[in-house]
């Protein structure tokens, strides 16, 4: 997206706000797509494909996500629609929370201090 800011002349606060927006729903899909993992009952009889399947599925909705953004907002050229999706993504940001990338396993959340303290 970053070429399109400055081919067509929108180098300027409201494209690099626009473009801040892209890199806040690559978070907020980031942190869905830790939080469904970490709560998947018994992920591990499950095979390969049906993990990667509920990948793709989450994938595919940031997808979405990312070009419904740019055809609400005209590529950040509508200022209402934009203050819009900047409200909507802070608000998922803040109910999903700061999420580790690893699951807290016996209350340590690094796996490389979990192996050293046992």
């Amino acid at each position: 997206m970053s070429y399109r800011i400055l081919s067509s002349g929108l180098a300027s606060r409201v494209g690099l706000r626009h473009e801040q927006i892209h890199f806040d729903l690559a978070e907020v899909y980031t942190r869905k797509a830790r939080k469904f993992f970490r709560e998947l009952r018994d992920p591990c009889p499950r095979s390969d494909d049906d993990l990667n399947g509920m990948a793709e599925r989450i994938f595919r909705e940031h997808s979405v996500a990312q070009r419904r953004y740019d055809t609400d907002t005209r590529n950040g050229e509508l200022e209402l629609k934009q203050i819009e999706w900047e409200r909507m993504v802070a608000r998922d940001l803040v109910s999903l929370g700061g999420q580790s990338p690893f699951p807290q396993i016996g209350g340590c959340s690094v796996p490389e201090m979990c192996r050293a303290s046992n």
